[in-house]
Protein backbone atom coordinates (compact mmCIF):
# COMPACT_ATOMS: atom_id res chain seq x y z
CA UNK A 1 0.00 0.00 0.00
CA UNK A 2 1.26 3.49 -0.84
CA UNK A 3 0.21 7.07 -0.68
CA UNK A 4 -1.04 6.65 -4.25
CA UNK A 5 -3.28 3.79 -3.09
CA UNK A 6 -4.57 6.01 -0.32
CA UNK A 7 -5.26 8.77 -2.84
CA UNK A 8 -7.18 6.46 -5.14
CA UNK A 9 -9.27 5.12 -2.28
CA UNK A 10 -10.04 8.61 -0.95
CA UNK A 11 -11.03 8.57 2.70
CA UNK A 12 -12.45 5.04 2.60
CA UNK A 13 -9.26 3.17 3.40
CA UNK A 14 -9.10 0.17 5.66
CA UNK A 15 -7.16 0.08 8.91
CA UNK A 16 -4.21 -1.82 7.38
CA UNK A 17 -4.04 0.62 4.49
CA UNK A 18 -4.25 3.56 6.85
CA UNK A 19 -1.44 2.19 9.00
CA UNK A 20 0.85 1.58 6.01
CA UNK A 21 0.03 4.94 4.48
CA UNK A 22 0.67 6.75 7.75
CA UNK A 23 3.99 4.95 8.14
CA UNK A 24 5.08 5.91 4.62
CA UNK A 25 3.92 9.47 5.19
CA UNK A 26 5.86 9.65 8.46
CA UNK A 27 9.01 8.30 6.85
CA UNK A 28 8.73 10.77 3.96
CA UNK A 29 8.15 13.65 6.35
CA UNK A 30 11.10 12.69 8.55
CA UNK A 31 13.22 12.37 5.42
CA UNK A 32 12.35 15.92 4.30
CA UNK A 33 13.09 17.33 7.75
CA UNK A 34 16.39 15.47 8.11
CA UNK A 35 17.59 16.37 4.60
CA UNK A 36 16.52 19.97 5.12
CA UNK A 37 18.27 20.28 8.49
CA UNK A 38 21.46 18.65 7.18
CA UNK A 39 21.47 20.89 4.11
CA UNK A 40 20.92 24.05 6.16
CA UNK A 41 23.79 23.15 8.47
CA UNK A 42 26.14 22.64 5.49
CA UNK A 43 25.55 26.11 4.06
CA UNK A 44 26.87 29.47 5.09
CA UNK A 45 23.74 31.64 5.22
CA UNK A 46 23.36 34.49 2.78
CA UNK A 47 24.12 38.12 3.58
CA UNK A 48 20.86 39.23 5.16
CA UNK A 49 20.81 36.29 7.57
CA UNK A 50 24.41 36.85 8.65
CA UNK A 51 23.60 40.54 9.16
CA UNK A 52 20.45 39.72 11.13
CA UNK A 53 22.36 37.53 13.57
CA UNK A 54 25.18 40.10 13.80
CA UNK A 55 22.70 42.85 14.70
CA UNK A 56 21.15 40.59 17.35
CA UNK A 57 24.63 39.96 18.77
CA UNK A 58 25.33 43.70 18.91
CA UNK A 59 22.03 44.37 20.70
CA UNK A 60 22.79 41.58 23.16
CA UNK A 61 26.05 43.41 23.94
CA UNK A 62 24.20 46.63 24.67
CA UNK A 63 24.39 48.38 21.30
CA UNK A 64 21.39 50.40 20.15
CA UNK A 65 19.85 49.55 16.81
CA UNK A 66 19.56 52.54 14.41
CA UNK A 67 22.31 54.32 16.37
CA UNK A 68 25.29 52.03 17.03
CA UNK A 69 24.32 49.77 14.14
CA UNK A 70 22.38 51.25 11.23
CA UNK A 71 19.62 49.08 9.77
CA UNK A 72 16.66 50.00 7.57
CA UNK A 73 14.18 47.27 8.51
CA UNK A 74 11.79 47.47 11.48
CA UNK A 75 13.31 45.91 14.60
CA UNK A 76 11.02 42.88 15.06
CA UNK A 77 13.11 40.67 12.76
CA UNK A 78 16.20 41.43 14.86
CA UNK A 79 14.46 41.21 18.22
CA UNK A 80 13.23 37.76 17.20
CA UNK A 81 16.84 36.71 16.50
CA UNK A 82 17.95 37.41 20.07
CA UNK A 83 16.82 33.99 21.40
CA UNK A 84 18.93 32.23 18.75
CA UNK A 85 21.95 34.25 19.87
CA UNK A 86 21.39 33.67 23.58
CA UNK A 87 20.81 29.92 23.19
CA UNK A 88 23.86 29.66 20.95
CA UNK A 89 25.97 31.47 23.54
CA UNK A 90 24.65 29.19 26.28
CA UNK A 91 25.39 26.03 24.29
CA UNK A 92 28.64 27.28 22.80
CA UNK A 93 27.48 26.91 19.19
CA UNK A 94 26.92 29.38 16.36
CA UNK A 95 23.57 31.22 16.47
CA UNK A 96 22.87 30.13 12.89
CA UNK A 97 22.99 26.48 13.96
CA UNK A 98 20.46 27.22 16.67
CA UNK A 99 18.35 29.08 14.11
CA UNK A 100 18.11 26.18 11.66
CA UNK A 101 17.38 23.64 14.41
CA UNK A 102 14.71 26.02 15.73
CA UNK A 103 13.22 26.43 12.26
CA UNK A 104 13.02 22.64 11.93
CA UNK A 105 11.15 22.50 15.24
CA UNK A 106 8.83 25.28 14.11
CA UNK A 107 8.24 23.37 10.87
CA UNK A 108 7.04 20.36 12.85
CA UNK A 109 4.68 22.58 14.84
CA UNK A 110 3.34 24.21 11.66
CA UNK A 111 2.85 20.85 9.93
CA UNK A 112 0.90 19.52 12.91
CA UNK A 113 -1.25 22.66 12.94
CA UNK A 114 -1.98 22.54 9.21
CA UNK A 115 -2.98 18.90 9.57
CA UNK A 116 -5.42 19.79 12.36
CA UNK A 117 -6.93 22.71 10.47
CA UNK A 118 -7.47 20.74 7.25
CA UNK A 119 -8.53 17.43 8.79
CA UNK A 120 -12.16 17.87 7.73
CA UNK A 121 -11.41 19.85 4.58
CA UNK A 122 -9.22 17.38 2.67
CA UNK A 123 -9.32 13.54 2.56
CA UNK A 124 -6.52 11.73 4.35
CA UNK A 125 -4.33 10.75 1.40
CA UNK A 126 -4.58 14.13 -0.29
CA UNK A 127 -3.92 15.88 3.01
CA UNK A 128 -0.78 13.87 3.62
CA UNK A 129 0.55 14.79 0.19
CA UNK A 130 -0.30 18.42 0.88
CA UNK A 131 1.57 18.29 4.19
CA UNK A 132 4.65 16.85 2.49
CA UNK A 133 4.54 19.68 -0.05
CA UNK A 134 4.20 22.17 2.82
CA UNK A 135 7.23 20.67 4.58
CA UNK A 136 9.25 20.76 1.37
CA UNK A 137 8.30 24.40 0.77
CA UNK A 138 9.13 25.41 4.34
CA UNK A 139 12.37 23.49 4.89
CA UNK A 140 13.98 22.74 1.51
CA UNK A 141 12.88 25.50 -0.84
CA UNK A 142 14.37 28.43 1.18
CA UNK A 143 17.85 26.89 1.49
CA UNK A 144 20.37 29.66 1.98
CA UNK A 145 17.61 32.04 3.05
CA UNK A 146 16.39 30.17 6.12
CA UNK A 147 15.11 32.72 8.62
CA UNK A 148 14.22 35.36 6.03
CA UNK A 149 11.09 37.43 6.51
CA UNK A 150 9.33 35.81 3.54
CA UNK A 151 10.13 32.46 5.12
CA UNK A 152 8.02 33.37 8.16
CA UNK A 153 5.44 35.07 5.91
CA UNK A 154 4.89 31.80 4.02
CA UNK A 155 3.97 29.68 7.02
CA UNK A 156 1.85 32.47 8.55
CA UNK A 157 -0.10 32.85 5.31
CA UNK A 158 -0.77 29.14 4.83
CA UNK A 159 -1.95 28.60 8.40
CA UNK A 160 -4.05 31.78 8.43
CA UNK A 161 -5.74 30.77 5.18
CA UNK A 162 -6.45 27.25 6.40
CA UNK A 163 -7.94 28.66 9.59
CA UNK A 164 -10.13 31.10 7.65
CA UNK A 165 -11.37 28.33 5.34
CA UNK A 166 -12.17 26.10 8.31
CA UNK A 167 -14.12 29.01 9.82
CA UNK A 168 -16.08 29.57 6.61
CA UNK A 169 -16.89 25.87 6.33
CA UNK A 170 -18.02 25.71 9.95
CA UNK A 171 -15.45 23.06 10.87
CA UNK A 172 -14.32 22.53 14.48
CA UNK A 173 -11.00 24.20 15.33
CA UNK A 174 -8.72 22.96 18.07
CA UNK A 175 -7.56 25.48 20.65
CA UNK A 176 -3.93 24.45 20.19
CA UNK A 177 -4.15 24.87 16.41
CA UNK A 178 -5.77 28.27 16.85
CA UNK A 179 -3.08 29.52 19.25
CA UNK A 180 -0.22 28.23 17.11
CA UNK A 181 -1.70 29.84 14.01
CA UNK A 182 -2.06 33.13 15.84
CA UNK A 183 1.55 32.96 17.02
CA UNK A 184 2.92 32.33 13.53
CA UNK A 185 0.63 34.98 12.00
CA UNK A 186 1.23 37.74 14.56
CA UNK A 187 4.96 37.47 13.87
CA UNK A 188 4.91 36.73 10.14
CA UNK A 189 2.50 39.47 9.07
CA UNK A 190 4.26 42.12 11.16
CA UNK A 191 7.63 41.74 9.44
CA UNK A 192 6.69 43.91 6.44
CA UNK A 193 3.74 46.23 5.92
CA UNK A 194 2.91 44.61 2.55
CA UNK A 195 2.40 41.25 4.27
CA UNK A 196 -0.91 42.41 5.74
CA UNK A 197 -2.36 42.05 2.24
CA UNK A 198 -2.92 38.36 2.99
CA UNK A 199 -5.22 38.73 6.03
CA UNK A 200 -6.93 41.72 4.39
CA UNK A 201 -7.77 39.83 1.19
CA UNK A 202 -8.80 36.74 3.13
CA UNK A 203 -11.13 38.83 5.31
CA UNK A 204 -12.62 40.39 2.19
CA UNK A 205 -13.33 36.94 0.76
CA UNK A 206 -14.87 35.79 4.04
CA UNK A 207 -17.12 38.84 4.05
CA UNK A 208 -18.22 38.20 0.46
CA UNK A 209 -18.78 34.50 1.10
CA UNK A 210 -20.54 34.64 4.46
CA UNK A 211 -22.40 37.96 4.00
CA UNK A 212 -24.61 38.47 7.07
CA UNK A 213 -23.04 35.52 8.84
CA UNK A 214 -19.62 37.16 8.64
CA UNK A 215 -18.13 37.92 12.06
CA UNK A 216 -15.06 40.19 11.97
CA UNK A 217 -14.55 39.90 15.74
CA UNK A 218 -12.97 36.51 16.27
CA UNK A 219 -10.27 35.20 18.56
CA UNK A 220 -7.61 35.30 15.84
CA UNK A 221 -8.52 38.78 14.57
CA UNK A 222 -8.56 40.17 18.10
CA UNK A 223 -5.24 38.48 18.79
CA UNK A 224 -3.71 39.88 15.60
CA UNK A 225 -4.96 43.37 16.44
CA UNK A 226 -3.63 43.12 20.00
CA UNK A 227 -0.23 42.00 18.71
CA UNK A 228 -0.16 44.95 16.30
CA UNK A 229 -0.93 47.38 19.12
CA UNK A 230 1.77 45.88 21.36
CA UNK A 231 4.32 46.01 18.54
CA UNK A 232 3.49 49.65 17.84
CA UNK A 233 3.97 50.51 21.52
CA UNK A 234 7.31 48.65 21.52
CA UNK A 235 8.43 50.63 18.46
CA UNK A 236 7.55 53.92 20.13
CA UNK A 237 9.29 52.98 23.37
CA UNK A 238 12.40 51.23 22.09
CA UNK A 239 12.95 52.23 18.46
CA UNK A 240 12.10 55.91 18.04
CA UNK A 241 15.07 56.38 15.70
CA UNK A 242 13.35 54.05 13.26
CA UNK A 243 10.67 56.70 12.70
CA UNK A 244 12.89 59.78 12.89
CA UNK A 245 15.69 58.61 10.62
CA UNK A 246 15.15 55.25 8.96
CA UNK A 247 11.65 55.75 7.55
CA UNK A 248 12.54 59.07 5.82
CA UNK A 249 15.78 57.58 4.44
CA UNK A 250 13.94 54.55 3.08
CA UNK A 251 11.37 56.81 1.43
CA UNK A 252 14.15 58.70 -0.32
CA UNK A 253 16.71 56.01 -1.11
CA UNK A 254 15.32 52.47 -0.94
CA UNK A 255 13.22 52.59 -4.10
CA UNK A 256 16.39 53.14 -6.13
CA UNK A 257 18.23 50.11 -4.78
CA UNK A 258 18.05 46.53 -6.01
CA UNK A 259 18.52 44.41 -9.14
CA UNK A 260 15.46 45.88 -10.87
CA UNK A 261 17.02 49.33 -10.62
CA UNK A 262 19.99 48.11 -12.64
CA UNK A 263 17.62 47.92 -15.62
CA UNK A 264 16.27 50.66 -17.81
CA UNK A 265 12.86 51.88 -16.56
CA UNK A 266 11.09 50.34 -19.57
CA UNK A 267 12.33 46.87 -18.62
CA UNK A 268 11.60 46.88 -14.88
CA UNK A 269 7.95 45.80 -15.00
CA UNK A 270 8.63 43.05 -17.51
CA UNK A 271 11.50 41.81 -15.33
CA UNK A 272 9.27 41.56 -12.24
CA UNK A 273 6.47 39.88 -14.19
CA UNK A 274 8.98 37.45 -15.64
CA UNK A 275 10.42 36.52 -12.25
CA UNK A 276 6.92 35.77 -10.91
CA UNK A 277 5.75 33.84 -14.00
CA UNK A 278 5.97 30.60 -11.98
CA UNK A 279 2.68 31.59 -10.32
CA UNK A 280 0.80 31.12 -13.61
CA UNK A 281 1.09 27.34 -13.20
CA UNK A 282 -1.19 26.87 -10.14
CA UNK A 283 -3.84 29.20 -11.57
CA UNK A 284 -3.85 27.31 -14.89
CA UNK A 285 -3.97 23.97 -13.09
CA UNK A 286 -6.89 25.07 -10.91
CA UNK A 287 -8.82 26.07 -14.04
CA UNK A 288 -8.00 22.87 -15.95
CA UNK A 289 -8.99 20.73 -12.96
CA UNK A 290 -11.92 23.03 -12.16
CA UNK A 291 -10.85 22.69 -8.55
CA UNK A 292 -13.46 24.64 -6.57
CA UNK A 293 -12.52 23.33 -3.13
CA UNK A 294 -12.65 26.08 -0.57
CA UNK A 295 -9.05 25.46 0.53
CA UNK A 296 -7.77 25.68 -3.07
CA UNK A 297 -9.66 28.92 -3.68
CA UNK A 298 -8.46 30.36 -0.38
CA UNK A 299 -4.84 29.53 -1.18
CA UNK A 300 -5.21 31.08 -4.64
CA UNK A 301 -6.42 34.29 -3.00
CA UNK A 302 -3.41 34.17 -0.70
CA UNK A 303 -1.09 33.59 -3.65
CA UNK A 304 -2.59 36.67 -5.31
CA UNK A 305 -1.82 38.72 -2.20
CA UNK A 306 1.74 37.39 -2.18
CA UNK A 307 2.22 38.39 -5.81
CA UNK A 308 0.89 41.87 -5.05
CA UNK A 309 3.44 42.14 -2.23
CA UNK A 310 6.25 41.18 -4.64
CA UNK A 311 5.09 43.66 -7.28
CA UNK A 312 4.68 46.48 -4.77
CA UNK A 313 8.23 45.98 -3.50
CA UNK A 314 9.51 45.95 -7.11
CA UNK A 315 12.92 44.53 -6.25
CA UNK A 316 13.44 41.14 -7.87
CA UNK A 317 15.49 39.54 -5.10
CA UNK A 318 15.13 35.79 -4.87
CA UNK A 319 14.01 35.74 -1.25
CA UNK A 320 11.05 38.00 -2.08
CA UNK A 321 9.69 35.07 -4.11
CA UNK A 322 10.01 32.40 -1.39
CA UNK A 323 6.47 32.54 -0.03
CA UNK A 324 4.81 32.66 -3.46
CA UNK A 325 7.03 29.87 -4.78
CA UNK A 326 6.28 27.66 -1.80
CA UNK A 327 2.54 28.23 -2.04
CA UNK A 328 2.56 27.62 -5.81
CA UNK A 329 4.26 24.28 -5.23
CA UNK A 330 1.71 23.36 -2.58
CA UNK A 331 -1.21 24.23 -4.86
CA UNK A 332 0.06 22.24 -7.84
CA UNK A 333 0.74 19.20 -5.64
CA UNK A 334 -2.69 19.50 -3.99
CA UNK A 335 -4.48 19.78 -7.32
CA UNK A 336 -2.49 16.89 -8.76
CA UNK A 337 -3.31 14.70 -5.75
CA UNK A 338 -7.00 15.43 -6.23
CA UNK A 339 -6.78 14.49 -9.92
CA UNK A 340 -5.10 11.19 -9.04
CA UNK A 341 -7.81 10.44 -6.49
CA UNK A 342 -10.47 11.11 -9.13
CA UNK A 343 -8.55 9.15 -11.79
CA UNK A 344 -8.45 12.16 -14.09
CA UNK A 345 -5.16 11.06 -15.58
CA UNK A 346 -4.83 13.69 -18.30
CA UNK A 347 -5.06 16.59 -15.86
CA UNK A 348 -2.94 14.68 -13.32
CA UNK A 349 -0.24 14.30 -15.98
CA UNK A 350 -0.44 18.02 -16.76
CA UNK A 351 -0.12 18.72 -13.03
CA UNK A 352 3.00 16.54 -12.92
CA UNK A 353 4.47 18.47 -15.84
CA UNK A 354 3.55 21.76 -14.16
CA UNK A 355 5.17 20.54 -10.95
CA UNK A 356 8.34 19.60 -12.81
CA UNK A 357 8.50 23.03 -14.46
CA UNK A 358 7.78 24.81 -11.19
CA UNK A 359 10.34 22.71 -9.31
CA UNK A 360 13.00 23.48 -11.89
CA UNK A 361 12.37 27.23 -11.80
CA UNK A 362 11.56 27.75 -8.13
CA UNK A 363 13.58 25.01 -6.43
CA UNK A 364 16.33 23.44 -8.54
CA UNK A 365 17.80 26.55 -10.17
CA UNK A 366 18.04 28.77 -7.06
CA UNK A 367 19.09 25.93 -4.75
CA UNK A 368 21.69 24.72 -7.24
CA UNK A 369 23.07 28.25 -7.33
CA UNK A 370 23.15 28.34 -3.53
CA UNK A 371 24.91 24.97 -3.37
CA UNK A 372 27.48 25.94 -5.99
CA UNK A 373 28.37 29.11 -4.08
CA UNK A 374 27.73 27.54 -0.65
CA UNK A 375 25.39 30.45 -0.05
CA UNK A 376 28.16 33.01 -0.55
CA UNK A 377 27.29 35.49 -3.33
CA UNK A 378 30.69 37.22 -3.40
CA UNK A 379 32.98 37.82 -6.37
CA UNK A 380 35.83 35.25 -6.23
CA UNK A 381 38.48 37.95 -6.74
CA UNK A 382 37.31 39.86 -3.66
CA UNK A 383 37.03 36.71 -1.58
CA UNK A 384 40.55 35.64 -2.57
CA UNK A 385 41.92 39.09 -1.76
CA UNK A 386 40.37 39.13 1.72
CA UNK A 387 41.47 35.55 2.37
CA UNK A 388 45.06 36.38 1.50
CA UNK A 389 45.25 39.28 3.96
CA UNK A 390 46.89 38.60 7.36
CA UNK A 391 44.42 37.37 9.96
CA UNK A 392 44.85 40.47 12.12
CA UNK A 393 44.38 42.85 9.18
CA UNK A 394 41.47 45.28 9.36
CA UNK A 395 39.70 45.51 6.01
CA UNK A 396 37.17 48.20 5.12
CA UNK A 397 35.24 47.55 1.92
CA UNK A 398 33.32 50.58 0.64
CA UNK A 399 30.62 49.11 -1.58
CA UNK A 400 26.92 49.59 -2.25
CA UNK A 401 26.61 45.80 -2.14
CA UNK A 402 26.16 44.52 1.44
CA UNK A 403 27.52 41.13 0.34
CA UNK A 404 30.85 42.85 -0.32
CA UNK A 405 30.81 45.59 2.29
CA UNK A 406 29.78 43.54 5.33
CA UNK A 407 29.17 39.92 4.44
CA UNK A 408 32.57 38.99 3.05
CA UNK A 409 34.52 40.30 6.05
CA UNK A 410 32.05 38.80 8.51
CA UNK A 411 32.07 35.25 7.13
CA UNK A 412 35.87 35.36 6.93
CA UNK A 413 35.98 36.40 10.58
CA UNK A 414 37.48 39.86 10.14
CA UNK A 415 36.72 42.90 12.32
CA UNK A 416 33.67 44.92 11.29
CA UNK A 417 34.72 48.53 10.65
CA UNK A 418 31.46 50.31 9.91
CA UNK A 419 28.14 50.62 11.71
CA UNK A 420 26.49 50.31 8.27
CA UNK A 421 25.56 47.15 6.37
CA UNK A 422 26.92 48.82 3.23
CA UNK A 423 26.70 52.04 1.24
CA UNK A 424 23.53 50.91 -0.55
CA UNK A 425 21.72 54.16 0.22
CA UNK A 426 24.15 56.24 -1.84
CA UNK A 427 22.46 55.15 -5.05
CA UNK A 428 19.24 56.79 -3.95
CA UNK A 429 20.77 59.69 -2.10
CA UNK A 430 22.66 60.76 -5.22
CA UNK A 431 19.37 61.33 -7.05
CA UNK A 432 17.82 64.82 -6.51
CA UNK A 433 14.24 64.81 -5.26
CA UNK A 434 11.41 66.95 -6.66
CA UNK A 435 9.74 67.22 -3.25
CA UNK A 436 11.48 70.03 -1.29
CA UNK A 437 11.16 68.16 2.02
CA UNK A 438 12.63 64.98 0.55
CA UNK A 439 15.38 66.97 -1.13
CA UNK A 440 16.34 68.61 2.17
CA UNK A 441 16.40 65.24 3.89
CA UNK A 442 18.41 63.74 1.02
CA UNK A 443 21.15 66.33 1.40
CA UNK A 444 21.17 65.98 5.17
CA UNK A 445 21.35 62.18 5.00
CA UNK A 446 24.02 62.24 2.31
CA UNK A 447 26.17 64.32 4.63
CA UNK A 448 25.32 62.24 7.70
CA UNK A 449 26.22 58.92 6.07
CA UNK A 450 29.55 60.44 5.01
CA UNK A 451 30.25 61.68 8.55
CA UNK A 452 29.39 58.28 10.03
CA UNK A 453 31.66 56.39 7.67
CA UNK A 454 34.49 58.87 8.27
CA UNK A 455 34.07 58.54 12.03
CA UNK A 456 34.15 54.74 11.79
CA UNK A 457 37.24 54.68 9.56
CA UNK A 458 39.25 57.23 11.54
CA UNK A 459 38.48 55.99 15.04
CA UNK A 460 39.54 52.42 14.17
CA UNK A 461 41.74 52.84 11.08
CA UNK A 462 41.79 49.86 8.69
CA UNK A 463 44.93 48.38 7.19
CA UNK A 464 43.27 48.09 3.80
CA UNK A 465 40.50 50.11 2.18
CA UNK A 466 38.70 48.78 -0.89
CA UNK A 467 36.86 51.39 -2.92
CA UNK A 468 34.21 50.69 -5.53
CA UNK A 469 33.34 52.57 -8.69
CA UNK A 470 30.12 51.85 -10.51
CA UNK A 471 27.15 52.97 -12.51
CA UNK A 472 23.53 52.08 -11.83
CA UNK A 473 20.06 53.13 -12.92
CA UNK A 474 18.18 55.06 -10.24
CA UNK A 475 15.45 56.84 -12.19
CA UNK A 476 18.41 57.96 -14.27
CA UNK A 477 21.96 56.70 -14.78
CA UNK A 478 24.03 57.41 -11.66
CA UNK A 479 27.82 57.14 -11.49
CA UNK A 480 29.51 57.06 -8.11
CA UNK A 481 32.80 56.31 -6.40
CA UNK A 482 32.52 55.31 -2.77
CA UNK A 483 35.93 56.59 -1.67
CA UNK A 484 35.65 59.84 -3.63
CA UNK A 485 32.33 60.42 -1.88
CA UNK A 486 34.07 60.26 1.50
CA UNK A 487 37.05 62.35 0.33
CA UNK A 488 34.73 65.22 -0.49
CA UNK A 489 35.27 66.04 3.17
CA UNK A 490 38.59 68.03 3.16
CA UNK A 491 39.69 66.85 6.61
CA UNK A 492 39.19 63.21 5.75
CA UNK A 493 40.83 63.72 2.36
CA UNK A 494 43.96 65.09 4.06
CA UNK A 495 43.94 62.27 6.65
CA UNK A 496 43.50 59.58 4.00
CA UNK A 497 46.21 61.03 1.72
CA UNK A 498 48.61 61.11 4.67
CA UNK A 499 48.12 57.50 5.70
CA UNK A 500 47.15 55.50 2.60
CA UNK A 501 48.61 54.72 -0.81
CA UNK A 502 47.04 53.11 -3.87
CA UNK A 503 47.80 49.39 -4.04
CA UNK A 504 46.13 47.66 -7.00
CA UNK A 505 42.86 47.06 -8.88
CA UNK A 506 40.85 44.01 -7.81
CA UNK A 507 38.49 43.68 -10.75
CA UNK A 508 34.79 44.44 -10.98
CA UNK A 509 35.43 48.18 -10.51
CA UNK A 510 37.13 47.71 -7.12
CA UNK A 511 40.51 49.10 -6.06
CA UNK A 512 42.63 48.50 -2.95
CA UNK A 513 44.49 51.10 -0.86
CA UNK A 514 47.01 50.26 1.88
CA UNK A 515 48.60 52.01 4.82
CA UNK A 516 51.84 53.79 3.97
CA UNK A 517 53.36 53.02 7.32
CA UNK A 518 52.16 52.02 10.75
CA UNK A 519 48.47 52.05 11.49
CA UNK A 520 47.32 55.30 13.20
CA UNK A 521 46.36 54.84 16.83
CA UNK A 522 42.74 54.06 17.61
CA UNK A 523 40.71 57.01 18.82
CA UNK A 524 37.69 57.24 21.08
CA UNK A 525 34.75 56.21 18.89
CA UNK A 526 31.22 57.49 19.14
CA UNK A 527 30.28 53.82 18.73
CA UNK A 528 32.33 50.62 18.58
CA UNK A 529 31.22 47.79 16.31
Amino acid sequence: MTLTTSLLSGSRTGSATNTTTTTLFGLALVGILVVGLWSMLQLTPTGDIVWRLYVAEQMAHGKVIYQDVIETNPPLWFWAALPWYYVGTLLGVAPYQVLVVGVTGLAMSAIWTLNRLTRELVPTGQRQVLLLAFALSYVILPLGETGQREHAFFVASVLWTALAVARMEGKPISSAGLLITLGFSAYGFALKHVFVLVPLLIEGCMMARLRRAYRPIRFETLGLAAAAVLYTIALILFAQDFFSRIVPMVMVAYSNFGPVMQLAPSRRLSFILGTTSFAIIPFVMALLAWDKRSLTLGLLVTLTAMLLAIWLQMKGWRYHMLAAQGLSLMLVVSIGAKMVAERRWVVATLAALGLALLSHQAIYKPINRVLLTKGQPVFPTLRKFVNNEPKDSRIAILSISPEHAFYIVRILDRPIISRHYGMWMLVGLEVPQADPKKEAFRKMELDRVRREYIADLTCRPPDVVVEEYGRVFANRLVSFNTLSYLREDPDFDAWFAKHYRFDKPLGYRQFAWRLKGERPKDQACERNP
